[in-house]
């Protein structure tokens, strides 16, 4: 197989603590391993990498020797938001998102930002004090608090660490973009992970 014909093989690369942190082509997963940097514990069954001197197995799964410090707050910002509070769509409808004050489903062109307190109470635009919610909903709260519209919380606000987002944007490739998670990564990156909190370490 040539090696253009390998590239549609992705490897999975996971921190020093066996926590996912990238998606990575083959080139420079192979060089990690080369180099020292990385050792593989799973591998593309049946594919390999020739050169004069030596056959190397693909390798589907490696792990970095040195750990990298990914469990920082994430920063607040829109993509980030979006990412963290993305989920699979049972029905495939592109509804990705959950309103938090109401509890039904949302496509990203329904989706604002509901300050929990208000902003004209004092409340901050982060990760503790904002939630996703249809424009409706976020009308009907307005600049009160929940229970004085008779409002209740249906989605946890969530503080991510980077390498939670990092876990998203595996699943979402994966999850939302039709590709077939390989089953190599499937004791690091899973169905399980869908109804894990996200939550600082």
């Amino acid at each position: 197989m040539s090696t253009k014909d390998l590239d549609k093989f992705s490897t999975l690369v996971l921190n020093a603590d066996y926590r996912p942190m990238m998606v990575s082509t083959w080139r420079p997963a192979v060089e990690d391993i080369m180099s020292d940097k990385a050792y593989a514990i799973a591998h593309h069954e049946g594919q390999f990498i020739h050169s004069e001197k030596m056959k190397i197995e693909l390798p589907s799964v490696i792990v970095r020797r040195h750990q990298t410090d990914m469990y920082r707050t994430a920063s607040f910002t829109r993509k980030n938001a979006f990412i963290a509070y993305w989920c699979k769509d049972p029905d495939n409808r592109n509804k990705n998102w959950v309103c938090g004050l109401c509890g039904g489903r949302m496509g990203m062109s329904e989706v604002t930002f509901d300050h929990i307190i208000p902003r004209s109470k004092g409340g901050k635009t982060s990760w503790d004090n904002i939630i996703f919610a249809h424009s409706s909903c976020n009308c009907r709260k307005g600049d009160k608090y929940l229970h004085e519209v008779g409002m209740h919380l249906h989605v946890p606000t969530l503080r991510p660490s980077e390498s939670d987002i990092n876990i998203q944007k595996i699943l979402i490739r994966f999850n939302g973009g039709g590709e077939v998670i390989p089953e190599s990564w499937l004791d690091f990156i899973g169905d399980s992970y869908w109804n894990t909190p996200l939550a600082d370490d």
